[in-house]
């Protein structure tokens, strides 16, 4: 955002447009502000304030080019309204994205032109030439249109949150006036949009039409109505919304001369910095102790709430820039955590060039299409302004994270900001692992959080979504615009009694029934673990499933077993995504025509598809064979079947493929890996060969699996167990022969067998310890405790520890296990000494493979 200077043409518009007013009283922003405050500083700050919010809304204004602009003038009627917009409002009105708001978008870069905002404005040439810049015409024009609104604007404020519904007290839909039955538009939208308008038009409005802009932003933003109904009291992106619109009118009655507004400025700050910070409550709207972002108490929302969060953010602190209202330490502190966190859900489409949201972060958004210019369409962030913000604020986490995203026009794979690792979202039950050239994304649901909503008429059929939902992005031109056609019974990742939910609006939004769902991670590795149990009734399906991220771009699948009384088949889905020119190989052989690819292959050991090969493995240990089901073609449906997409019919060539439960043995272990981001069925092939991926356990006790190549052994006890390790298998000095670890209560863990040093977590959030035992076989226990002797780097030790687990909103969160006799206490992963050692430890398995 580069604020103009007082020298140019737009910097001397823009200060004519701060009226003089008398000082009043200094009033604290926040508790987080650096600066003091003083009578004459709050207006010289409100002045900046005033300077640099109306730079950011022109810097930010869609539709300012004089081609537009002169549009929308030429298609406004002679009683202020535009010919070409859904004035539809009551009951009657859309309820999501309503049309009608359009009358306000457009305003505002009007009133920017009038007012000698935008760039060149006072020179720009039509045919006939046309000065949008103190031009009467354009005033007339601009009167009429806001008067318009004003004059139809609705007087019952019941209306804001209450609209259509019959009790009495309410807004009932004969309610005369502009209201939409959805509070979002009376609360948060029009006053946004009305209030950035009337500030660009600031010094040339009545005293009317300012009494009518603070009218309508004081409505929605004095109490109560911040206490929605339905909703309760506004949070996370909502709450930040509210207060930017306490800004803007605060801002109108200030430099209008109507008093309040230096109070009402200094509020919205306040409320501002109360709500940007990490959230220590579960459920909690906001940013998450983890980095991630929930709204609507407990749905992940990285991708919708999330960026308008973000946004939220840009727009009231880089206004703030150097003035009393600016955030402090704390805000800083938790904006950077959630820049951090949401840079791991991007990947990018390598055939437009374009960055995205992780389909499982944009909740009910997911049933838009990328035309309809929503979450879907792209990240719809201003990345640059994230970047400037990290740099005004010195804060690395934030610089560090948009310069890699930023740093590429184009790009050859999903993996756009080369961000490589493993990352476990603790607080929403949410894994990303980020390989070379490749993004996949695992979201889970558990008691403490929810799987996705249907609102608004949004995400009609969404109830299979966040239940153990795997995206993988090699391309990422995988899932653009699928979701109009899909089959909502087959959502990639997902297990499932294929029909036996009834996909309906009021059936799609569920909290998880079980608790144990989580993950453990080191930042390179991670395993994530989920016990589900069918939302509707326990009988339709129950099953515990496990996803282990190696590095090296190799994952592996464990389903222990499945339970279903339903009567419906039961599949494992492995992928339903864009059909495109490549080939399909069945072990190996190409299939020769797209037609004759769909249908049953009731016993294959491999298949690769589009950048994905999966090897199947149904026995204990070995590779094996699966029944498969591959279905390619056209499939078509309707985007309003979904939500309230204006794309109109969907026609998308696509592939499905699902591995399917033998209905006589559903309690029959399903073993497979997965190799994403191999360019070729030769490369997938190879890969698989000489990868040695050993299931050593695999049932409903505990489920474990260990990569020879890189020495990882990664476990799920679903409750107090073991996993006897055979010999061969690990290649450290103390433990080539079989031994067992073994563990007292339910975790997951990942360890290195040479370092010994490796991560649990406790997928319940509810342990305040574990103990963790390796031994020799039968069992181990009994082994000696392990303590810090302070003594040299040691391979991997025999021994057991006791790790104290984090608590609180931590509970879940990876803690560090060291097995190697140094460090029998937990600590926190990724310190750079352990990098350290274990990079030494790697260096002597290579020298002993040598």
């Amino acid at each position: 955002m580069k604020l103009p200077g007082a020298t140019s043409a737009a910097g001397a518009a823009l200060l004519s447009l701060f009226a003089t007013t008398t000082l009043i009283p200094a009033v604290k922003a926040n508790n987080n502000s650096t600066n003091s405050t003083s009578t004459s500083s709050v207006h010289d700050d409100i002045q900046t304030l005033f300077r640099q919010k109306i730079s950011y809304i022109v810097d930010t204004l869609t539709g300012k080019n004089s081609g537009s602009i002169t549009k929308y003038l030429d298609t406004e009627q002679p009683n202020g309204q535009f010919t070409d917009v859904n004035y539809a409002s009551g009951c009657n009105a859309q309820r999501s994205n309503w049309p009608a708001q359009q009358h306000w978008t457009r305003l505002r870069p009007i009133a920017a032109a009038y007012s000698d905002l935008v760039p060149h404005s006072s020179s720009l040439s039509q045919k006939p030439p046309k000065q949008f810049s103190n031009n009467a015409t354009v005033k007339q024009d601009l009167d009429l249109a806001m008067n318009w609104w004003f004059s139809n604007d609705f007087n019952e404020t019941s209306c804001l949150d209450k609209g259509g519904l019959s009790h009495p007290g309410t807004c009932p839909c004969s309610t005369p006036g502009m209201w939409n039955p959805n509070w979002f538009a009376n609360v948060i939208s029009i006053p946004q949009l009305s209030g950035e308008a009337c500030l660009l038009y600031n010094s040339t409005l009545t005293t009317a039409q300012r009494t009518s802009c603070v009218s309508i932003g004081d409505r929605a933003y004095v109490p109560p109505s911040t206490n929605v109904t339905g909703i309760g009291v506004l949070t996370g992106a909502n709450a930040l919304d509210l207060a930017y619109v306490g800004v803007s009118t605060g801002l109108l009655k200030y430099v209008g001369g109507m008093g309040g507004g230096a109070e009402q400025v200094a509020d919205a700050y306040r409320r501002t910095h109360d709500e940007l910070v990490i959230k220590t409550g579960l459920r909690q709207d906001g940013i998450q102790p983890d980095g991630s972002f929930s709204q609507h108490e407990g749905i992940l929302y990285n991708g919708n709430y999330g960026k308008d969060y973000t946004s939220s953010v840009l727009s009231l602190e880089l206004p703030a820039a150097g003035t009393q209202y600016e955030g402090g330490d704390t805000t800083k502190e938790a904006f950077g955590k959630h820049v951090d966190g949401f840079q791991w859900m991007i990947y990018g489409n390598n055939a437009t060039s374009v960055l995205h949201w992780d389909l499982s972060t944009v909740g009910r958004m997911i049933s838009y299409a990328v035309v309809d210019n929503q979450a879907t369409a792209n990240l719809k962030l201003n990345l640059s302004l994230v970047q400037e913000l990290g740099e005004m604020w010195e804060a690395s986490a934030i610089t560090d994270a948009t310069y890699c995203l930023l740093k590429n026009d184009t790009f050859s794979n999903a993996n756009v900001n080369e961000l490589v690792g493993n990352r476990m979202f603790w607080s929403n039950d949410y894994m990303v692992h980020r390989g070379q050239n490749y993004v996949s994304t695992l979201k889970m649901v558990s008691t403490r959080t929810t799987n996705t909503e249907c609102l608004n008429g949004q995400n009609m059929k969404g109830f299979h979504l966040g239940q153990g939902v795997v995206f993988n992005y090699v391309s990422g031109t995988e899932y653009e615009d699928v979701a109009g056609a899909w089959d909502w019974n087959l959502i990639p990742g997902t297990t499932t009694a294929y029909g036996a939910t009834p996909l309906t609006c009021d059936q799609t939004e569920w909290d998880g029934k079980e608790s144990f769902v989580g993950g453990a991670s080191n930042g390179k590795v991670g395993v994530a673990a989920m016990k589900w149990t069918h939302a509707m009734r326990a009988d339709i399906l129950a099953y515990q499933k496990a996803w282990f991220f190696f590095e090296g771009g190799v994952h592996h699948v464990l389903v222990p077993g499945v339970q279903s009384a339903a009567g419906a088949p039961v599949y494992s889905v492995l992928d339903q995504k864009r059909h495109n020119a490549t080939g399909i190989y069945v072990d190996g052989q190409l299939l020769s025509a797209t037609n004759s690819s769909s249908g049953h292959y009731s016993s294959i050991h491999s298949l690769w598809y589009g950048g994905v090969g999966y090897a199947f493995d149904t026995s204990a240990t070995g590779r094996g064979c699966a029944s498969v089901n591959l279905k390619t073609g056209l499939q078509t449906g309707k985007w309003a079947d979904i939500g309230t997409s204006s794309a109109g019919n969907a026609s998308v060539d696509m592939f499905s493929a699902w591995i399917q439960h033998d209905s006589s043995a559903l309690s029959e272990p399903v073993s497979y890996s997965v190799y994403p981001g191999t360019k070729s069925q030769a490369e997938f092939e190879a890969k698989a060969n000489n990868r040695t991926i050993t299931v050593v356990r695999n049932d409903v006790a505990a489920s474990a699996v260990l990569d020879a190549e890189s020495q990882t052994l990664m476990a799920v006890f679903w409750g107090a167990g073991n996993v006897t390790i055979p010999a061969g298998l690990a290649e450290g000095e103390n433990t080539n022969g079989t031994f067992v670890i073994a563990s007292n209560s339910p975790v997951t863990l990942v360890l290195d067998l040479v370092s010994g040093i490796g991560a649990v977590a406790d997928p319940t959030q509810s342990l305040g310890s574990v103990t963790l035992t390796i031994g020799t076989p039968p069992s181990p226990v009994g082994a000696q405790q392990l303590t810090n002797d302070g003594g040299a780097d040691q391979e991997l030790q025999f021994g057991t520890i006791t790790v104290a687990l984090p608590q609180g909103r931590d509970a879940g969160r990876s803690i560090e296990v060291d097995f190697n006799g140094r460090n029998a206490a937990g600590s926190e992963l990724h310190a750079k000494e352990k990098k350290k050692r274990v990079q030494r430890y790697k260096l002597k398995r290579k020298q002993h493979q040598g």
